[in-house]
């Protein structure tokens, strides 16, 4: 029988970073709110701070249009078999963790049951434009945002919008510098190649990145080029996939990713979460990124800000540079070796726009802790 107290929260990831951020959320409630329940779409870090997973996160981690046509019956029966465990469980409270496309589909539903709904990430409408902001303001009761400027953009447009802080700069405080579990040498210059946590942009950036770390190599024998491959992926599908030249010369490790960006002394980075906690763990980068062409076309047609990380964009210049879908492979080169060298004015310049990125981003002025958010509605 049920615990009359106990209260039944559905929480709800598509996607690797959703999912550590969805598992320091529910850890962090916990301790706050112990007779909460959860249960939902998880992921494996969600699983290991106990949430019960009434369907995996795999099957919502695609990206891309082509992919996701191909998986969207598969989404539809998840969405469906949701919807009933919904019905039979009658939660008080679900928590949407990023990912709005499948999510803004599902929070409708949510509401029509009288199920009070908190979105965990604040959709980039900012991004990708603020015609669905009406849907955003009738389908959730609050919006979790984890950057200060999105503040004003929400609230200006009648959102129930808090911004509860950046977990990530929590979590990458501890990551530690451990060369000698990765295997690495803290004499020669480290090189991460951080391609993506899906299997789409594993097969679309890591061959641009692999053309730069040839040429990379050319320039200095010496260097470590290490690729970390994402828990949700097979690792040994990855390293299938590549030929032995491609991996010559490449150090592949399970997950880890968090502690190679700490010890490397340059990244090349996918779009994504991965930008953001490169700069907050102060690790020189640029970006790469590569959609499929028709995914890229109709991207350019929506998306409404100038860059496409996420540093840039909280900061609003451009600090990292970007190279989208097509880029002059010698033009590149010249950056990585300027930030490879850490007495050049580029590697300082992006290094002291890290600090005050992390500045920006902890001010306790402008937060509210999460707990707080929850406890309204319970």
């Amino acid at each position: 029988m049920k615990n009359k107290a106990q209260i039944e929260c559905f929480i709800s990831v598509g996607e690797f970073s959703g999912d550590l951020l969805a598992a320091q959320l529910v850890t962090e409630l916990r301790s706050y709110i112990p007779q909460i329940r959860f249960s939902g779409i998880a992921g494996k870090e969600m699983l290991k701070a106990g949430v019960e997973q009434l369907v995996s996160m795999d099957v919502l981690n695609v990206m891309g249009l082509f992919d996701v046509l191909k998986k969207a019956a598969e989404i539809k029966l998840v969405e469906k078999r949701i919807l009933a465990h919904l019905d039979r469980l009658q939660p008080q409270l679900a928590i949407l963790v990023d990912y709005p496309g499948f999510h803004f589909r599902l929070a409708e539903q949510l509401k029509m049951r009288g199920i009070k709904v908190v979105q965990y990430i604040a959709p980039k409408l900012w991004a990708w434009g603020a015609s669905r902001v009406v849907k955003l303001r009738r389908d959730f009761d609050l919006v979790m945002g984890i950057f200060p400027f999105e503040a004003e953009f929400f609230r200006s447009r009648g959102v129930n919008f808090e911004f509860v802080g950046c977990p990530h700069l929590r979590r990458l405080a501890a990551v530690p510098a451990s060369y000698e579990e990765l295997d690495l040498s803290e004499k020669a210059p480290i090189v991460a190649m951080l391609p993506g946590s899906r299997e789409s942009e594993l097969r679309r950036i890591l061959p641009i990145m692999l053309r730069l770390k040839q040429s990379l190599a050319s320039h200095n024998p010496n260097i470590q080029f290490c690729v970390p491959v994402a828990a949700n992926l097979s690792y040994e599908k990855v390293l299938k996939s590549l030929s032995n030249e491609e991996k010559q010369g490449i150090k592949f490790v399970r997950k880890r990713s968090l502690e190679l960006m700490k010890v490397a002394d340059l990244a090349l980075v996918a779009s994504g979460t991965a930008t953001l906690e490169c700069a907050l763990l102060e690790t020189p980068m640029v970006v790469l990124y590569k959609m499929d062409s028709l995914s890229y076309f109709l991207a350019k047609r929506k998306v409404k800000t100038k860059w496409v990380s996420l540093v840039n964009i909280i900061m609003n210049r451009e600090v990292v540079p970007e190279y989208i879908q097509i880029f002059d492979v010698v033009n590149v080169l010249n950056v990585l070796i300027e930030l490879l060298d850490k007495k050049s004015d580029r590697h300082a310049l992006m290094k002291n726009q890290f600090k005050l990125l992390k500045d920006e981003l902890s001010d306790p002025k402008k937060m509210t802790s999460p707990s707080d958010c929850i406890k309204r509605f319970l």
